[in-house]
């Protein structure tokens, strides 16, 4: 499980950096500045405070731009949320029907 929010964590962090370093710089001056983080690394270094706010080796991380998804995205986060929870209501009622339908 540990290993596993590391995974998600650095592909998280991978994706904030890339999206920042990609809108202003050239793609292959970035790779040729940059070196990929170990999962290691992260572990160690990588902390977020009570407000969300995201430090790496104790300094925190600013990001210029804020992150924003096309509406469509927006409406699919959405519309799968909804899916998934009338997806758990039909779930509870089925077991509900086969528990009473035991007694």
């Amino acid at each position: 499980m540990n290993n596993m929010r590391s995974i998600l964590t650095a592909a998280f962090l991978s994706f904030i950096i890339f999206n920042q370093c990609y809108a202003t710089d050239d793609k292959d001056d970035f790779i040729k500045r940059t070196r990929p983080l170990t999962i290691n690394e992260i572990d160690e270094n990588l902390r977020v405070d009570d407000n969300f706010q995201l430090y790496f080796n104790g300094n925190k991380v600013i990001t210029e731009n804020r992150i924003t998804f096309d509406w469509w995205v927006n409406w699919a986060v959405i519309l799968g949320g909804i899916g998934a929870f009338i997806a758990g209501i039909i779930t509870l009622v089925e077991f509900l029907i086969k528990r009473i339908g035991n007694n």
